[in-house]
């Protein structure tokens, strides 16, 4: 967090420099830009009599300390300002102000930042049209005087005041590019502990760089407005965008500060290996390995990226974003290695190899009954079948639900189907009577299916009429599943 920002002060300081003083690796051309029936009030300068509109300009061009001007028609008067603030009409008149282009050629109108979430831009929009609400700026508060004012205060290290200082300076002139690149950088460094500021500032930061972003004709103030677009995306957990932010900024203008920070926040938030599972309760088990981005086609030969206890796997199944690899046996410890390059949907590939070391566990103890219901005849009775892995007994409890419950169990669709644990405790606890329970032994075999035949007329040969329900659990060092099945005689 130091490193970023210590950055992003530099990034300032550069800004700062860069709007106010010569820059000796290229000359900087100026020109005036003209507004009719408008004013600048105050800030006079100095006053030239019996002129016309072009001799005024160009004195103001000639004139370091010459920011704008107001020349009135009529009287031929031209009257320089060191300052300006928000333009008044006057009819009349023709205000103009001295604006400074670099030797960057105009790049026209910016392409949109589709990757950009709706919200963060309706956020930006807001911001900006937020400017022209509160009390309105002094007629004596011009906007140099401002910038001038967030620059000191951010030398001072008191980044609240600066940030300030930009945001009045922006009230003044909200087409400012540099106004808005600085109220970015400054806000992304502003010292705060609690989350509801350090949530605010995070906005300001990215409303204030995408608005940049939205003004920026030249390479560079397009790539900067870019790059602390990302920055402030990261500082919201916006990882994506980010990305893709660092990305295109790189693609207009290299910056070695900027290319180290688009590299970590791609090592860690890039596309990479999040997690794995092993469905190691299946009869055949397999692992899957997830990512956090989706997987190209099936076309692509992900098999040649992958190793399997140092071997080409020989069935793996790619979906959305994970690859499993089939085929496995329970009980043994495999290696998966998966090689740098594998490659996404997105266009980013695997930084790194990445290898796993995977045990597959025996499969739980459990039980269920065959079928989706099992229904008794009243005469020549026979066992129920019940279906384990890996259990060496099933406790067995059965119930009988008499005529008045059998609406109710009727109506509510649990009738003659194998039932989940809630609809059985459900049931047990308001429509069922306890009429017998007991343990059924199991000779395992390791990982198969094992089906055993329940001898329910030996367990209760006297029987009401009604529905019974016979719930059967796994037993096993006192863990396992349940599964249930409601049987009539």
């Amino acid at each position: 967090m130091l490193s970023r920002m210590v950055y992003s002060t530099l990034v300032l300081v550069s800004l700062i420099f860069t709007q106010f003083m010569p820059n000796p690796a290229y000359s900087q051309s100026q020109q005036i830009l003209i507004t009719k029936d408008s004013d600048y009030f105050g800030f006079d300068l100095e006053t030239l009599k019996d002129v016309s509109l072009d001799q005024c300009k160009a004195t103001c061009l000639g004139n370091p300390a010459c920011q704008a001007f107001t020349y009135n028609t009529s009287a031929q008067f031209c009257f320089l300002k060191s300052d300006f603030s928000k333009l008044k009409p006057f009819a009349g008149a023709v205000a103009g102000l001295k604006i400074t282009l670099g030797n960057e050629p105009d790049m026209g109108a910016p392409p949109k930042l589709t990757y950009i979430p709706s919200y963060l831009q309706n956020e930006a929009k807001q911001f900006r049209l937020g400017l022209k609400s509160g009390k309105p700026v002094p007629e004596t508060t011009g906007y140099l005087t401002m910038i001038g004012h967030g620059n000191r205060s951010l030398i001072n290290n008191d980044t609240k005041k600066a940030i300030g200082g930009y945001y009045t300076a922006l009230r003044i002139d909200p087409d400012s590019v540099s106004a808005w690149l600085q109220l970015a950088s400054t806000s992304l460094i502003h010292p705060t502990t609690k989350s509801k500021d350090k949530r605010f500032y995070r906005r300001i930061a990215t409303s204030s760089a995408y608005n940049a972003y939205l003004l920026a004709r030249s390479r560079s103030k397009r790539a900067e407005a870019l790059a602390l677009l990302a920055r402030g995306l990261e500082a919201r957990t916006i990882y994506r965008p980010a990305l893709i932010a660092f990305k295109q900024s790189l693609a207009l203008r290299e910056n070695p500060v900027e290319r180290a920070a688009y590299a970590e926040l791609l090592r860690t938030r890039g596309f990479r290996v999040l997690k794995h599972t092993v469905n190691s309760d299946n009869l055949s088990p397999r692992i899957c390995v997830q990512f956090s981005e989706k997987l190209k086609s099936k076309k692509t030969d992900y098999a040649s990226y992958l190793t399997l206890d140092q071997k080409t796997p020989q069935a793996i199944d790619v979906q959305n974003k994970q690859i499993c690899i089939e085929g496995l046996s329970h009980g043994k410890s495999y290696q998966i290695g998966l090689r740098e390059g594998l490659p996404s949907s997105i266009g980013e590939n695997l930084l790194t190899n990445v290898n796993l070391k995977i045990y597959i566990r025996d499969r739980k103890p459990s039980a269920r009954f065959t079928g989706g219901n099992f229904v008794l005849p009243l005469s020549a009775r026979r066992g129920i079948p019940i279906v384990t892995v890996n259990a060496k007994s099933a406790d067995l409890k059965l119930y009988r639900i008499g005529e008045r419950a059998l609406s109710s169990l009727i109506g509510r669709s649990k009738f003659l189907r194998q039932l989940e644990s809630y609809q059985i405790n459900y049931l047990m606890n308001s429509l069922g009577e306890p009429v017998w329970n007991g343990k059924v032994e199991i000779k395992p075999d390791l990982n198969r299916e094992v089906t055993t035949s329940i001898p329910i007329n030996e367990a209760l040969p006297n029987r009401k009429p009604g529905v019974y329900l016979l719930t059967g659990e796994a037993s096993q060092e006192g863990k396992g599943n349940r599964d249930d099945i409601a049987s009539q005689w």
